[in-house]
């Protein structure tokens, strides 16, 4: 995005309280705050923070979506970025947490600002996961979601090529989480496989929900997978790379999609080879200036032509809970 442009998108961060504990940290980008568009949540996804979304100079998915009239709202999840505390070596945060607290809080904190007005989510990576787990279990009971998009997300990794699961099984499962042992926590930018580190209970679900093909909260042990298949998911848009033969190939994603059952859901694949720019990877999909020109304005013409009536708040004692939590 042009710095012209730039300077025409507001921008302010505010923080979310989750409960009495932990503060998420959100930036907005919108054109008009008092005139804004649809709101957007931007989830994020393993040792990574909100900033997979945009860059501090004007590029990025953020940026761009504010500048096509859209209210987007980054998280950074628990422990990362500008949320507080920080992580550290004493850090607890798990899975259920992140599902359960983290992002009903999130969800909550723009119907405060936006009323009760339809929303997207985007997400990358794991932050798909974590969407998708919640909107399974609890669906629109907060606030109705217009529509998810999902770049490179997968949960379960099928068993792949010498180099997958060499990556998967050898380094993340086994390396990284040896390495905690010794620091507390995941250090995932000391070993520059990130940009931000994870606590390990954390990134020791995450991993086990990667090489498992069960889909089971490690606390309660509800059955994400179950509620999936009974839940309406919203119109869907995903992007894989070609090129992304690990963190987020092809075959893991069309299998996630199949995993959230019957919906309306479309996968682009880039590829140079498909018609895209370049090939892009895993983290550049999102980063990577082409992308603007490439599949940005895909992404943008798809949220342009989705339905204008949406399902009304959902009504059931366990989704209630959840909204007066």
């Amino acid at each position: 995005m042009h710095d012209k442009s730039k300077q025409q998108i507001h921008t302010e961060s505010m923080m979310v309280s989750v409960g009495a504990g932990p503060q998420l940290h959100v930036r907005r980008f919108c054109k008009d705050r008092f005139a804004p568009g649809k709101p957007v949540i931007m989830i994020h996804g393993l040792v990574e923070d909100g900033h997979i979304f945009y860059s501090n100079n004007g590029s990025g998915l953020a940026w761009y979506l504010a500048g096509s009239g859209y209210d987007v709202y980054v998280a950074d999840l628990r422990g990362k970025g500008k949320s507080w505390p920080g992580l550290n070596a004493k850090s607890t945060d798990t899975l259920h947490d992140a599902i359960n607290a983290d992002l009903p809080a999130l969800q909550k904190a723009i119907v405060r600002k936006r009323g009760p007005e339809a929303q997207i989510w985007v997400s990358h990576a794991w932050g798909g996961v974590l969407a998708s787990s919640y909107f399974a279990r609890y669906g629109q009971s907060i606030a109705p979601v217009q529509a998810m998009v999902y770049f490179g997300t997968r949960r379960y990794a099928q068993p792949g090529n010498f180099r997958k699961n060499m990556a998967l099984k050898g380094f993340w499962q086994r390396g990284l989480l040896l390495a905690s042992r010794f620091s507390g926590y995941v250090p995932a930018k000391k070993m520059r496989v990130g940009s931000s580190n994870e606590a390990r209970p954390y990134f020791s679900q995450c991993m086990h929900w990667t090489l498992n093909k069960e889909w089971v909260d490690p606390v309660d042990q509800h059955d994400y997978a179950l509620s999936a298949k009974t839940r309406s998911f919203p119109p869907s848009l995903y992007f894989a790379s070609e090129r992304d033969t690990v963190y987020g190939c092809p075959e893991d994603i069309r299998a996630f999609v199949a995993s959230l059952g019957a919906h309306d859901g479309r996968l682009i694949v880039l590829s140079k080879r498909g018609g895209s720019a370049k090939d892009y990877g895993h983290v550049d999909m999102l980063s990577d200036h082409s992308a603007e020109e490439d599949h940005f304005p895909v992404l943008r013409d798809w949220l342009g032509g989705l339905p204008k009536q949406f399902e009304s708040v959902e009504d059931n004692a366990a989704t209630q809970a959840v909204a007066q939590a």
